[in-house]
């Protein structure tokens, strides 16, 4: 063992963040040289494969803050790999992934407690960590002008796509739904369903539906419940498994993503190498990712949602270049490659990786 990788993600919901801190964990448990550690609160499903040792008897923040930099002093200091944007703030031997900085931009899209807690540790966890990993060179610009980070300290490392968007999941397409446009995010201010239930609604397209897929938070400051819509033509899911997420994608018409913020936008990757043409936000991150690969809407005027949802659904053509752009646009984006340029990240770091100091 060289280095230890903070894997209390294993004991939540898997979103894009925590994906991304599971796909790189397996990959460079496999390269060697890495302990994943976990809470003993650990989920057995999605996290089985990586098989973290549990150590400690907290939970959440309190075992990150108080009993993994423990551990780690008691190990001889190695060093600690950060995945999922939190990190011991006493400890300085780590590498630590700043995936968005949205709590800092619009902090009230977040619970008051979710929004100064992470204003408190995250700028101060980047500059004791020796290096900061980020997901997209948007999201390394917001560290630098927000942060102050020296640029030369932080590194660009992409999400990747799963090999099951690629086959498509166990049991092919979904059709349960109907014909259907597809919406993949947390209910969360920033992902702006509000905005594209409206434009939907508005549409009133017949024999169509909006199918989302997502969870709620307490982290996020909602001031209404989205799932109590009571729109016979909007529904949602909660807790699907990537097999179903896949199928999700293959069945939809279209997938569209009118975030306001983010920090890379793993959905429209899914999407586009499913097959499923996407419409999305021209933010640029979103720009960064999907290149000429989607159709783009403007998040802040439902009128460009409900343009760019109409032409989507009207134009085959269109959803076919999609489909074709899309897929070699996915190509781009593997997870072997990051979890590559990690573990060189890793190795190129500033700390030992025998005997480095807390």
């Amino acid at each position: 063992m060289n280095y230890i990788i903070n894997s209390r993600f294993c004991t939540q919901a898997m979103t894009g963040v925590q994906r991304y801190a599971y796909e790189l964990s397996l990959r460079l448990a496999k390269l060697g040289g890495a302990l994943p550690v976990s809470p003993r609160n650990t989920q057995e499903r999605p996290y089985a494969d990586l098989n973290p040792a549990r150590i400690g008897y907290l939970k959440g923040h309190p075992w990150e803050q108080i009993e993994l930099p423990a551990y780690l002093w008691r190990s001889g200091s190695p060093p600690l790999v950060n995945l999922a944007n939190t990190a011991p703030l006493t400890y300085g031997n780590q590498i630590v992934t700043i995936h968005d900085l949205a709590f800092i931009r619009n902090p009230h899209w977040f619970s008051k407690k979710f929004a100064a807690y992470y204003n408190f540790l995250i700028p101060r966890i980047a500059w004791r960590s020796k290096s900061i990993v980020t997901v997209s060179e948007f999201s390394k610009r917001e560290i630098v002008t927000l942060i102050g980070i020296p640029s030369s300290k932080v590194h660009v490392i992409y999400n990747g796509v799963s090999e099951i968007f690629k086959s498509g999941g166990e049991d092919g397409v979904e059709k349960h739904f109907g014909n259907y446009i597809l919406a993949v995010a947390s209910f969360d201010p920033r992902k702006n369903l509000r905005g594209l239930m409206e434009a939907f609604l508005k549409l009133n397209f017949k024999d169509l539906n909006l199918v989302i897929a997502g969870r709620s938070s307490k982290n996020f400051n909602m001031d209404e419940d989205y799932s109590r819509q009571g729109r016979e033509r909007i529904i949602f899911l909660t807790d699907i498994d990537q097999n179903e997420l896949a199928r999700l994608y293959r069945g939809a018409i279209a997938l569209c993503y009118p975030s306001f913020y983010e920090g890379f936008g793993l959905p429209p990757l899914e999407a586009m190498s499913s097959g499923c043409p996407v419409v999305a936000s021209d933010i640029e991150s979103v720009k960064e990712v999907c290149g000429n690969a989607a159709l783009y809407i403007n998040p802040n005027d439902t009128e460009s949602i409900m343009k760019g949802l109409r032409d989507v659904v009207e134009d085959e053509d269109l959803r076919l270049s999609l489909i074709e752009t899309g897929k070699k646009r996915s190509c781009l984006y593997n997870w072997d490659d990051s979890a590559e340029k990690l573990y060189q990240v890793i190795h190129r770091s500033g700390f030992g990786l025998k005997n480095g100091g807390g």
